[in-house]
């Protein structure tokens, strides 16, 4: 049991880095055009598509799609009861050919070139935030004049800001906010001598902005999140695109407490200049005004403000959004593929099975959970038997577990949910295990 147990995990891994290959761009692609239906809609929604294509990336790969279980009808049954529910295999009718071929020695290697890159990806975000909480440690105070305290004040109040401080570090090349419970504004030495206060309020509107979204925290649980493909090129481009969104969400909110959308644009054109040639280590994780490095489109959406969209148009494009992610993922889980690999397995040759399909060893069942008889059905109880199919997977789960002759709705997924816990040994093929479609009976009957 627990070398299939083990075997189960090395081929779940397989399928999972193998499906993320592809389904991580169809994603992308996905998101692209969400993003491109909702830029009139509103820029906050724009970042959304992007965050919940990040999340879509790293859970799609994990999923199955079981068709056949979206029509299953009714609850699952409440526990217990005094029935009795027999169970009996039928022979498996045919082998399924849907899985990718991957001997043990390549889905070793495989794993093992995951397992170092989740390593080295892993050590990178944990250098980084060492990195950056040294630096916050290492910054010296900021004594600031009269005025900048007050428009400090007036930011911390406008944005409810409960606890920041500001600090200098040379660390950083312009304005960045750090830190999970109490964030702290550092900003380059001599940057406040150097700025106009118009200048100074803008900066601060948009860190501020990113405090009280606590873009920090969510910046690092990304990087948390997306590890398991964290080593595909794709999802490095949607991070970068959770950036761009994110600061042109914050320029939104720090223009409409400053002196205006077009003041605000100018300001930061000046910020970009006085600002420019000083490179920003890539390993800290800060949150800046210049992150995402698409200050001209910022700039561009700023001065040509929102278009207003009519209520209909709106709900068009988020219903056009909506259809396009369920097409997109439906897609990818449809066409998830399945990883097999040259694995040995106990039980005996079925002969009638063996002429139908070319030596086809039969599943056998290696746990098995009874059957629950309903509760509700000592008071009308019904004698009889449900017929179920189910496709055994080459880790020995059971998929698309569903009804083929039914008994009562209530028997019927009394019987689906017990075998959906139960593990099979994989069907042998050729020395390789395979999919297998089955039908198992489920007998009951009140004692």
């Amino acid at each position: 049991m627990r070398e299939l147990a083990s075997l189960g995990l090395v081929h779940w891994l397989t399928a999972y880095l193998v499906n993320a290959a592809w389904q991580v761009p169809v994603v992308f692609v996905a998101a692209r055009l969400s993003a491109r239906l909702l830029e009139r809609v509103s820029a906050q929604a724009v970042h959304r598509v992007w965050v919940g294509a990040l999340g879509a990336a790293v859970v799609l790969p994990a999923c199955h799609l079981r068709l056949l279980r979206l029509f299953s009808v009714g609850a699952s049954a409440a526990a217990g009861g005094s029935g009795d529910a027999r169970v009996s295999m039928l022979s498996a009718v045919s082998a399924r050919g849907s899985a990718v071929h991957f001997p043990v020695w390549g889905m070793v290697i495989l794993l093992a070139v995951f397992a170092v890159a989740l390593v080295v990806f892993g050590a990178r975000l944990a250098w980084g935030l060492w990195r950056t909480e040294s630096i916050r440690r290492q910054a010296g105070a900021v004594e600031m004049d009269a005025e900048f305290r007050a428009g400090w004040r007036r930011f911390c109040d406008a944005f409810e800001v409960r606890e920041a401080r500001i600090a200098s570090s040379r660390a950083v090349s312009g304005p960045v906010v750090v830190g999970f419970r109490t964030p702290v504004l550092l900003v380059p030495e001599g940057f406040l001598e150097s700025v106009t206060l118009e200048d100074w309020e803008a900066a601060l509107a948009h860190e501020f902005a990113h405090v009280r979204r606590r873009d920090f925290a969510k910046n690092v649980l990304y990087g948390v999140m997306t590890l398991p493909v964290a080593w595909h090129p794709v999802v490095r481009v949607m991070l970068s695109r959770v950036a761009e969104s994110r600061e042109v969400v914050c320029d939104a909110m720090a223009a409409e407490v400053v002196q205006g959308r077009r003041e605000y644009a100018r300001s930061l054109l000046r910020l970009a200049g006085m600002l420019a040639g000083r490179p920003q280590p890539k390993t800290l994780h800060a949150i800046g005004i210049f992150d995402g490095n698409t200050l001209e489109r910022r700039v561009m959406t700023l001065i040509e403000g929102q278009v207003e969209m009519k209520r209909a148009r709106r709900l068009v494009s988020v219903a056009a959004c909506v259809a396009l992610t369920v097409a997109a993922c439906g897609s990818a889980l449809a066409l998830r593929m399945n990883v097999d690999g040259a694995a040995a397995a106990t039980g005996t040759v079925n002969p009638d099975l063996a002429k139908k399909d070319g030596n086809v060893t039969p599943v056998h069942i290696v746990y098995k959970k009874a059957p629950v008889y309903p509760q509700d059905a000592k008071k009308n109880p019904v004698d009889g038997v449900v017929v179920l199919e189910a496709i055994i997977m080459t880790d020995g789960t059971p998929e698309n577990v569903h009804v083929v002759k039914s008994l009562r709705e209530d028997y019927d997924q009394s019987a689906v949910n017990a075998v959906e816990q139960w593990r099979f040994t994989p069907a042998m093929k050729d020395g390789v295990p395979v999919e297998v479609d089955t039908h198992i009976q489920i007998h009951y009957s009140i004692k």
